[in-house]
């Protein structure tokens, strides 16, 4: 079994080279067969447990090496064991860098792929405008930049045969000659029906990487970095003394480069000025129209609360209908209960009126109404009415002699008609009562005076005098009642 163990800096770029690896056909290792660990927690269990704070270490100078116990061997034993199957594997983690020399004394046939990039790749979530560096933060970046890769580059010095230093712009534009130069350091031949079925990919691989980076040209931002990073003059001698190891795997294009002139720093300002202007005119109408929206969920909040209120009232309606049709669906069901309770006795009592030989009465009580249109068909409320009717015009008051003959003699052809109706008294009537509210209107009481004085033939000098003191007094009752 071959064994790759990739290092580099966190953000070199450590995860496209494993991805380079992985489409050549090299398999990533498997867990420890025993403990079930990764290369990366073997790494993480040995530093906590023997190394302790290593990043207060950091100075710049080379990162040291620590010394395991050998109780932390059979770790790193155990996970030969379970890529023992694999002609080639490899691991990827930044944390080896604390513990090359415990991996070296493991196996001749551990190699190391040392992966740099360019320094200004340390601050590349700041060029992404993530976050804002303290000045302490950029120099202390800078520094375990410089520990990070003074120990890789000693190592390799010290290992070559092993070892192999590679950048990650180097590795994405030339993956085949990458592959070339693992089979040199290894002295053997990665399965070419691994590499044809890889091949394809390998070649796009470059590709893309080669047109990335030919469509990224240089920003303000970058020249920026560029400049913040030139004025630690050791990070610059480091990285080219990394070229210098790499070899025909240094990043060519990266010492191609060359720093913005001034004009076209002034060119890239001017566009970001107008960019920003583009975006606070931008950002203003989007705030008028945040303000729009904010006036119309307003309007549209209030007009909701406004239905929600007449919901709620037409629910309260309806729940009093609800409550007022119960009440009368009890009422009906009281009804029919006690109708069939009267019709239950009523039948017992025809049964037992039959079994008793008793019989039914032949007359069952009438009821009577109209006591009032009885008193108004009488002669004397006629009279009267028809006196009002023609007292209010002097034609009618001319008139009004025919209009009385012409009422008696209609009331006698009735009389002559119905003379054979027997009509119970009014005292019978149900509505009695109403009569004597009819006998009090002003029509009853000037037929009445009339008829009075009619059957007497001296009398009939006073009648005039007799109806207007009769309509005196019951205007005196009327004011009274008001």
């Amino acid at each position: 079994m071959i064994k790759f163990l990739i290092v580099g800096h966190p953000q070199a770029g450590n995860e496209h080279v494993a991805q380079i690896m992985a489409n050549a056909g090299i398999a990533a290792s498997n867990p420890s067969r025993i403990q079930n660990l990764t290369l990366a927690q073997i790494n993480e269990a040995i530093i906590k447990g023997e190394g302790g704070a290593l990043d207060e270490l950091v100075d710049g100078t080379p990162l040291p090496q620590l010394k395991p116990a050998p109780i932390w061997q059979n770790l790193a034993i155990d996970l030969f064991l379970g890529n023992a199957d694999f002609p080639f594997c490899m691991s990827c983690d930044p944390l080896s860098v604390y513990l090359l020399d415990y991996w070296k004394a493991q196996s001749e046939r551990v190699f190391f792929l040392f992966v740099y990039d360019e320094p200004c790749s340390i601050y590349a979530d700041v060029l992404q405008g993530a976050s804002v560096l303290p000045l302490e933060e950029v120099e202390r970046r800078a520094d375990f930049w410089l520990s990070y890769n003074r120990t890789m580059l000693a190592f390799f010095r010290e290992n070559k045969k092993n070892c192999l230093m590679i950048s990650r712009g180097a590795a994405q534009a030339s993956p085949l000659r990458f592959r070339q130069s693992l089979e040199d350091l290894v002295g053997l031949s990665i399965e070419a029906s691994i590499m044809k079925e890889c091949a394809v990919d390998l070649e796009r691989t470059s590709e893309q990487a080669t047109e990335s980076r030919q469509l990224q040209p240089e920003t303000l931002a970058h020249e920026l970095t560029r400049r913040l990073v030139s004025t630690r003059y050791e990070m610059a001698n480091l990285h080219q003394e990394l070229q210098a190891a790499a070899g025909s795997l240094a990043d060519f294009v990266a010492d191609q480069k060359v720093a913005m002139s001034a004009y076209d720093a002034w060119q890239a300002y001017i566009t970001e000025q107008q960019r920003g202007r583009e975006l606070a005119q931008d950002n203003r109408e989007l705030r008028h129209q945040v303000r729009s929206l904010k006036r119309s969920r307003d309007d549209t909040e209030s007009k909701a609360r406004q239905w929600e209120a007449r919901v709620l009232d037409v629910g309260g309606e309806l729940a009093k209908v609800d409550r007022e049709r119960s009440l009368l669906e009890r009422e009906v069901s009281m009804l029919f209960r006690q109708l069939s309770q009267a019709q239950e006795e009523f039948e017992n009592f025809i049964l037992r009126a039959a079994d008793e030989g008793e019989a039914l009465p032949k007359r069952i009580p009438t009821v009577y109404y109209g006591a009032a249109d009885r008193i108004k068909q009488q002669l004397a409320y006629r009279l009267g009415a028809t006196m009002i009717e023609h007292s209010r015009s002097i034609r009618g008051v001319f008139a009004m002699p025919y209009a009385l003959f012409r009422t008696v003699r209609t009331y006698r052809r009735n009389i002559s008609v119905d003379h054979q109706l027997e009509l119970p008294p009014i005292s019978d009537y149900a509505d009695a009562a109403e009569a004597e509210k009819v006998k009090k209107h002003l029509s009853y009481r000037l037929g009445v005076v009339v008829l009075d004085r009619i059957k007497k033939p001296w009398l009939w000098v006073s009648i005039p005098f007799a109806i207007i003191r009769q309509k005196r007094i019951y205007k005196k009752e009327k004011m009274k009642q008001l």
